[in-house]
């Protein structure tokens, strides 16, 4: 069930986009969606390409509060990365 995504052919169109980006940006998205937050001192391009896509959420640390970055999966991302997986299944079959 599509809660972000209007159609199948909108979430297929997502994982388009998912798979045209870095393989270290679907990993980086496959892990935030595991976890739920991934901590990070540094943003790497990976991730700010994923929070330009809309499929994760970046939240910046606040001074003297520690120095990591949270990342956040979006459920665009979530739907973006399990249409992914789909189109890789069809493909192997």
């Amino acid at each position: 069930m599509l809660l972000m995504h209007c159609t199948e052919d909108d979430a297929r169109l997502s994982a388009m986009v998912l798979r045209a980006m870095s393989a270290s940006a679907r990993r980086l998205l496959a892990e935030c969606v595991e976890k739920q937050e991934v901590k990070r001192t540094k943003l790497s391009l990976a991730a700010l390409a994923l929070e330009h896509e809309g499929f994760v959420r970046i939240v910046c640390p606040i001074s003297g509060r520690g120095e990591h970055h949270l990342l956040y999966p979006k459920l665009a991302g979530e739907e973006a990365l399990e249409a992914l997986d789909g189109v890789v299944n069809e493909h192997r079959a």
